[in-house]
């Protein structure tokens, strides 16, 4: 999203918390509302639409952008000329409906009537796109919440043997990085790399625990974050670092994945035990559902090691604790 501001998000807060008794209010033409919906009817123009707790509804015109929190977006017969958010609700664009920006759903699917219109194209994290957009009808793309960050291909209209090959070679390209970045951990920080293996083999349960409460609890902390003018500067940092963590997380499983390939190819030797992993981890990737869903545990397993080790030179294991099974790693 390109200009899904900051600023709205803000004074949509202000403005909730000052008049909570309204259910709607309107702030120089802006329509806001707090634990409501809101609805702007045909031939009603406003700009900005925020609403928090409440769906909504557009038969008229808005100038500006529409963002929801936890509630779901309808694109009737109007018209949005801005960029549409939904964070925890879907957007459905009828065959009458035009959004001239982007659309953008966080944990919601994206459907889209026939001859609708999103100029900017429609992306879902965490949801699908579905239907058929008209003519004008920027790129739809929808990435499975468990392939964040842009792991795996993205879904997108049209099932070609073109477009997947396209896909399958962006998520690869995503693939190759994250080797790179394991050489990166192995060389620089050998000891705290090989503690996040053994936590990973000997506490792969607990680890899943903790990494998907992790992931969950700073996707919500950065929402929030976000929606402040104070935490902004906090949500910045936390959107870069978030990445870099699942990145480590996934680096480390795939170094243990690939150590636990029955390949005697793989023996004491790290580097090719972590090119494998990744290249299963891709593979794996390409398949529909599934794949989503085997890149979420690896994420979520690799950052609840990095979370439970703290990225210390030991893992946080039993003083008796020995690792041992199939794991052609140093630490086994």
């Amino acid at each position: 999203m390109n200009q899904l501001l900051i600023a709205p998000l803000a004074a949509a807060v202000l403005a909730a918390f000052l008049v909570p008794s309204a259910p709607a209010a309107a702030w120089d033409q802006d329509r806001v509302t707090f634990g409501a919906d809101a609805f702007v009817a045909e031939g009603e123009v406003v700009d900005d639409l925020v609403t928090m707790g409440g769906n909504a509804r557009i038969e008229g015109a808005v100038r500006g952008d529409v963002v929801t929190m936890g509630g779901d977006v309808e694109v009737a017969e109007g018209a949005v000329r801005g960029d549409v958010l939904t964070m925890g609700g879907d957007l459905v664009v009828s065959g009458e409906g035009t959004v001239g920006g982007e659309a953008l759903t966080m944990g919601g699917d994206v459907e889209i009537a026939e001859g609708a219109q999103i100029i900017g194209g429609a992306s879902a994290l965490g949801g699908g796109v579905y239907g058929g957009g008209g003519d004008g009808g920027g790129e739809a793309r929808a990435f499975g919440a468990s392939r964040w960050p842009a792991f795996g291909p993205a879904a997108s209209f049209g099932h070609g043997l073109g477009e997947f090959l396209g896909d399958a070679f962006s998520s690869l390209l995503n693939h190759l990085l994250l080797f790179v970045f394991g050489l990166f951990l192995m060389g620089l920080t050998p000891e705290r790399f090989e503690a996040l293996q053994v936590t990973i083999i000997r506490k792969p349960a607990p680890s899943f625990g903790y990494g998907l409460l992790g992931l969950l609890a700073a996707v919500v902390t950065l929402v929030i974050a976000a929606i402040t003018i104070v935490g902004i500067p906090a949500a910045l940092l936390g959107a870069i670092a978030l990445p870099v963590v699942v990145y480590v997380g996934l680096a480390a499983f795939a170094a243990v994945f690939g150590a636990a390939l029955p390949s005697e190819r793989l023996r004491a030797r790290p580097v090719l035990q972590l090119g494998a992993g990744v290249l299963a981890l891709w593979v794996v990737s390409l398949l529909p559902v599934a794949g989503g869903i085997a890149t979420v545990v690896a994420a979520a397993v690799g950052t609840g090691a990095l979370i439970q080790t703290r990225f210390q030179k030991t893992a946080m294991l039993p003083a008796d604790a020995t690792p041992h099974g199939p794991y052609r790693t140093r630490a086994a």
